[in-house]
């Protein structure tokens, strides 16, 4: 039947069950506190999250809901970079930009994945949803606000830059990828 789906219906209804998600608590997960605890450490502390953790300073908001306050940051450097701003707010406002981030982001995955499939001359409404509405990616990416989702995004646009031939393009996009968390590193 993927022929009977239309792309226009396909996105409206990735689009919302994101926002259903979106707006469920972190299912699950709390890597999102972990990513404001980080961001915290940086902007709020001015500490080195490769150094320093969150249990240096037990008084910070995010302590209480982080699950691993002992470690030091284990994501890359543009993970960490764009955990900044989750220090700049409030935990719970920090926690509302880490799920509309996530939200985002698998939206974005999702449509692109429909472009990779135009591109390899297939239909794009199936692909479309056949990652937006996994309820993997909805439960554990989207609700539980997960960076992996960004990780995910930028491989998929280093395959689609591979596809129309940028190799250098999809290089550097797959580099972001391994920029992201050291699992991007065994696609690079």
């Amino acid at each position: 039947l993927s022929d009977a789906i239309r792309l226009r219906w396909a996105l409206a209804a990735v689009g919302a069950l994101h926002a259903l998600f979106m707006l469920a608590p972190p299912i699950g997960l709390s890597d999102a506190f972990n990513y404001i605890g980080i961001g915290r450490l940086a902007v709020e502390h001015g500490l080195n999250p490769y150094v320093d953790h969150l249990a240096e300073v037990p008084h910070d908001p995010a302590f209480a809901y982080a699950t691993w306050p002992d470690w030091p940051n284990p994501y890359g450097p543009l993970a960490t970079v764009l955990f900044h701003p989750l220090g700049l707010p409030g935990v719970p406002e920090g926690l509302w930009l880490t799920k509309v981030a996530a939200a985002v982001t698998g939206f974005a995955l999702a449509g692109l994945v429909g472009v990779c499939a135009r591109e390899l001359g297939r239909p794009a409404a199936p692909a479309v949803v056949f990652v937006g509405l996994n309820p993997v990616l909805l439960v554990y990416a989207v609700a539980g606000a997960h960076l992996d989702l960004l990780l995910v995004l930028l491989t998929v646009a280093g395959i689609l830059l591979l596809v129309r031939g940028r190799a250098a393009a999809s290089g550097a996009a797959l580099a972001a990828s391994s920029a992201v968390t050291v699992t991007g590193v065994l696609v690079l």
